[in-house]
């Protein structure tokens, strides 16, 4: 497995709204229209990102306020598919890793918590490098 983040383009959005509306993610977020993921593309305040193992989309990310002054980016939805394959595990630093590296970020809106459970090793060299 070979996971990469890209941009989601407008012909993967029959992939996100599948992923969205899996009955297993239904227990943790709720789909958004095909509308509603156009305007987060067009939105430069946003990257709609596709997680890709090779090419084959296995998830998306839909992170928020990149033209932020204090440069937080929030984590809105992260979406695996199919859930409970462990995607989301190695999904995640990658996100992060390109929010803190290529976006810029200072902070992010995603708990130390939730960080140490999903990836350990990411957390703990975050831990290191602020002390």
């Amino acid at each position: 497995m070979a996971l990469h983040l890209r941009g989601t383009g407008t012909a993967e959005h029959d992939f996100v709204l599948s992923a969205e509306s899996d009955p297993e993610a239904a227990d943790f977020i709720l789909p958004r229209s095909r509308h509603e993921h156009e305007r987060a593309l067009d939105d430069p305040d946003q990257a709609h990102l596709l997680v890709a193992d090779d090419d084959r989309p296995v998830g998306f990310v839909l992170l928020a306020g990149i033209l932020d002054k204090n440069r937080s980016i929030e984590m809105r939805r992260i979406v695996v598919s199919p859930p409970g394959k462990g995607l989301g595990r190695p999904a995640l630093p990658l996100v992060l890793d390109h929010a803190f590296g290529a976006l810029g970020a200072h902070k992010s809106f995603v708990s130390l918590a939730v960080m140490s459970i999903l990836a350990p090793e990411w957390a703990a060299r975050r831990l290191k490098k602020s002390d």
